[in-house]
Formats: structure tokens, sequence, C-alpha cells
């Protein structure tokens, strides 16, 4: 078996043991108080109506529960709501991997998705109907962007790391700290580049309209 064989079975492998952690008798806790806010807030069956009813619970940022009022048009969110969650957990591992990967090398990622697909907390937070396991999904992006935008610099990557962070934002407020230092090592890695500060005007711009573009959802909170 050559190395990129045995290389990308180890990737599945993880993979796989991070699935089961994640399913084995997902539906047999009952649901706790945050993951009541959660049905309660999908209760209205439409976009808006779940931004208000955030307002009236918790003042979260609403595309996790935009995700899974698409998934109540699937099946009952009572029987297969923590389906999504664990599948985001699991996409959370596989991120851990990339990301370790480009920061280190094929060993530093396997660590890193290994440790992150047997973590206690991941695996508790992912069998949960919250928005954890996306947040850490879109950290992860920003961060393997931030990546990208260091030692490249293209315009796709100022497009796709804006476009994450805005995602992110919509998932939770806290990420904006996340995106704060990535924007300062991009600063202070990318400035040896050619244009980096039109990259960085535009990054900044597309952040910036971000955090405007979520101004009438914190009103309606």
């Amino acid at each position: 078996m050559n190395s990129r064989k045995w290389q990308a079975w180890v990737a599945v492998g993880i993979l796989l043991w991070a699935w089961w952690l994640r399913v084995h008798s997902l539906n047999t806790p009952d649901y706790w108080s945050d993951e009541a806010y959660t049905l309660y807030s999908l209760r209205s069956g439409t976009l808006a109506g779940v931004v208000e009813s955030l307002g009236r619970t918790e003042g979260t940022p609403p595309l996790f529960f935009w995700l899974m009022l698409g998934w109540t048009r699937l099946g009952s969110v009572e029987l297969f709501g923590r389906t999504i969650p664990a599948l985001l957990g699991v996409v959370a591992v596989a991120g851990a991997m990339r990301l370790g990967r480009e920061a280190g090398g094929h060993e530093v990622g396997w660590l890193a998705g290994a440790w992150l697909a047997v973590s206690y907390l991941m695996v508790q937070l992912s069998r949960q109907i919250r928005g954890y396991p996306l947040a850490l999904v879109w950290v992860e992006a920003i961060l393997w962007l931030t990546l990208w935008l260091i030692r490249r610099g293209r315009w796709r990557d100022v497009a796709l790391w804006v476009a994450a962070s805005a995602a992110g934002l919509y998932t939770s407020y806290f990420i904006v700290w996340v995106i704060a230092v990535s924007g300062l090592a991009v600063l202070a890695g990318g400035r040896e580049r050619r244009g980096w500060q039109a990259r960085l005007a535009v990054t900044g711009a597309g952040v910036l309209i971000a955090l405007i573009s979520l101004r009438p959802l914190l009103r309606m909170q």
C-alpha cells in the first residue's frame, strides 16, 4: 500500500470513529433546556419567525437555526434533530485534520483530528441541537483561509475568508474575536506581498458589511 492510500485510510478511520462516538445512542438522553429553546425557535416555520423567537429566548445569531429549519422540512426535528449537529461535529474533525496538515503536515493533522474526535466536550456538544459544532467549523475555515492569505494572498482567498467570517458571525457573535486575531495575523504576515494593502482593505470592508448586515437581526431581537 502506497503512502497516499495509507494516509487516506488513517483519515477515514478517524472520521468513522468520530461519527460513531457522536451517533451512538444519539436520542437516548432527554432534551435539556437549551435544546428546548432551539425547538421553540423553530415552531414558527419561517426565517423571520426564527429570528423573532431567538430574540425572546437567547439572542443568538440565526444561521444554525435556519439550517435546522430546513431540516424540519425533511423529517421530525424531535426524532432526527441531533443528526445535523453530529454530522457537523464530524465535519469539524475533518476540518481539524485539514488545518493541522496545512500548518504542520500529515502527522499534526492526524493528531488534531484524533484529539477532536475523542474529545469528551466536543462529543457531547455534537450530540445536542445547538450550533456549537457549526461555529467550530467556521473557526477552522477562518484559520485555514488565514494561512492561505498569509502564504498566497490571492483575491479568491480574500473572498472566501470574508464569506467564512460572515457565516461565522451569523452563527456566533463570539467569532468576532477569531476574525480580529486572524486579521492581525494577515496584517503581520502578509506585508511582504505586493498589493497586501488593497487585500486587507477589501477584507476589512467585507467584515464591516457582514457586521452591518447583522443590525436588522439585532433590532428584531
